[in-house]
């Protein structure tokens, strides 16, 4: 991927350099602005890595389970089944 993403900026470069020879500018500017853009798989990769849940450490009372938070196993788990809410605790 960073190959290709490698590849369209040399061209990209290319192009802008080519045109600036010509024209001494790029749309009637004396300016040049390169804007990069990473693809949609890649930015839902890093949004993913940014909404994880924060790891849950378990105790003896009952605490909130996130969405999807990891826990380990072994512990008392309940579900209300009106509202969807998860708790989690450690083994008495």
């Amino acid at each position: 991927m960073a190959a290709k993403l490698l590849a369209a900026f040399v061209m990209l470069a290319s192009l802008a350099t080519a045109e600036m020879q010509a024209h001494g500018h790029i749309r009637g500017g004396n300016s040049m602005a390169l804007v990069l853009s990473e693809s949609a798989q890649e930015g839902a990769a890093d949004a993913s890595r940014q909404d994880t849940p924060p790891e849950f450490v378990p105790t003896y009372e009952w605490q909130d389970i996130l969405p999807n938070q990891a826990i380990p196993p072994g512990l008392y788990i309940r579900v209300n089944l009106e509202t969807g809410k998860k708790e989690a605790k450690l083994l008495e």
